[in-house]
This record gives structure tokens, C-alpha cells and sequence, in this order.
């Protein structure tokens, strides 16, 4: 249970990462042989693929896109690790791209894609990365309880969330993780995970001490349908998301 609460928080932490910049490694190491043994458990992987839908509520209006399309591979299966090349890496035969730090992204701006038939990844492998492909219809969960979350914030007396409306979820670890941050005068970010499909996370007074009131913040519910399949002899982590953004004002 240790290591599920472990993975489900940093699946909600890998919610908000950011890709504002891209670049192609320059030469990238021959790749080796499939080794014989299998390498990670099915909580301890060596790559991780998601693909999920956005929801982003600002205003009162709503945006939905399906713009979750990101992968990493790293070194060690333990966290934290670091990521390191994989080659071309493409998912039904659209490229992501790398960033400086071997964060994979599709850039969808060009090019929306439909993530909700039959996803087929292709790895071509670099260094200790084996070159592999997996297939698979994805599964996501579903979230209807957006009417719930706050719109405001007395800052005073901390933060209370209630969850529910939380439906189709499955895979190894179905996680459900909530977090708030705020961009500006400074990144602030906590994160909380449940386990259950339901419930309530509160954020005390002194959690949100480092929130400035002169500014919005968000707040962040992030359900994972996480599973770990054996592909050549290597654990791959498959996560198939719903992830929705609310924007909150302090009183």
C-alpha cells in the first residue's frame, strides 16, 4: 500500500509538467541486445507511456482537449531516476518529441489525435533503451463530479475538496490524486492522493501558507488508470488518464 501511495503522488505530480521547449539529441548510442532476464517489477518500470483527456475550468468556461500524449524512459526503475534517450518514439505513427531533459511529448497543436481507439507505441531504442512496440485499447476513467470543487478560498481556513463522480477506473493502480499550485509570485505545488473513488482532501491553513491571496490558484484532480505490462522482457508502465484543472480565487 506503501508503494501505491508512492506511485499514485507522483503520477499527480507528473499531471503538471510543462513542455515549452524541444530539441533532437545530436548522436544517440547504438542499441543494445533485448537483455534475458526481466528487468523491474510491475511497480518498479523502466519506461512510462500516458495518454489522457484535459479538462480546464477558468471562469466559469470550460475547455476540452485530449492533448495527454507524453512519454519518459529512464535509467533505474526506482524513483527518483533520470531520463535518458529512447530514439524515435511514436504513437500511432506520430512523433513525439524530446525535450533537453528526454521528456517525449506529441506537440498536438498542428495535429489533434484521436486517443480513444487502439494506441500503437513504437520505441526504436538508443543506449540501454531496447527498441520495442506495444499495442493496446485504452481504458479511461470517467469524472463527473466537477460541480463539487470550490470556487473560492478563504485562505484562513485551509482548503476542503469533495470527491466523487469517479467511475471506470482500473488497472493495477487506479490512482486518484488532487493537488493546488500556484504559478506566480512563486511555483508553489502540494499534492494528496485517495484511494478510494471517493471522499474528501483538505488543505490546512498553514499547507497554503506559501499561496499569495492577490492571485488565483488551481486545483487539480487527477485519476490514473496505471497498468505494467512485460515487453521484451522489460516492465513498461501504460497510464490512461483524466485529469481535470479548476482555477480558484481567494476571498
Amino acid at each position: 500500500m506503501k508503494e501505491i501511495s508512492r506511485i499514485a503522488v507522483v503520477l499527480g505530480v507528473i499531471c503538471t509538467l510543462t513542455v515549452i521547449s524541444c530539441k533532437k539529441e545530436d548522436k544517440e548510442p547504438a542499441p543494445v541486445p533485448t537483455p534475458s532476464a526481466t528487468l523491474g517489477s510491475p511497480f518498479q518500470t523502466y519506461s512510462y507511456f500516458r495518454t489522457g483527456y484535459s479538462v480546464t475550468e477558468t471562469n466559469s468556461v470550460i475547455n476540452v482537449d485530449s492533448s495527454l500524449v507524453y512519454a519518459m524512459f529512464y535509467d533505474q526503475p526506482t524513483y527518483p531516476n533520470n531520463k535518458i534517450p529512447a530514439g524515435n518514439v511514436s504513437i500511432n505513427t506520430l512523433s513525439l518529441t524530446p525535450d533537453q531533459s528526454n521528456f517525449y511529448q506529441y506537440l498536438f497543436f498542428s495535429s489533434p489525435i484521436n486517443i480513444s481507439n487502439t494506441l500503437y507505441w513504437n520505441v526504436t531504442g538508443a543506449g540501454t533503451i531496447t527498441a520495442f512496440t506495444h499495442s493496446y485499447v485504452p481504458s479511461y476513467p470517467r469524472y463527473s463530479g466537477a460541480d463539487l470543487l470550490p470556487d473560492t478560498c478563504v485562505k484562513a481556513n485551509g482548503l476542503s475538496v469533495s470527491i466523487a463522480g469517479v467511475s471506470n477506473r482500473s488497472g493495477l493502480i487506479p490512482g486518484l490524486s488532487i493537488s493546488v499550485y500556484q504559478y506566480s509570485p512563486t511555483y508553489v505545488q502540494i499534492n494528496k492522493s485517495i484511494q478510494t473513488s471517493s471522499g474528501t482532501v483538505s488543505f490546512s491553513a498553514s499547507e497554503l501558507a506559501g499561496f499569495d491571496t492577490s492571485e488565483s490558484f488551481y486545483l487539480l484532480v487527477s485519476i490514473n488508470n496505471y497498468t505494467s505490462v512485460n515487453v521484451s522482457n522489460v516492465f513498461r508502465a501504460f497510464s490512461c488518464d483524466y485529469q481535470y484543472t479548476k482555477e480558484i480565487y481567494f476571498k
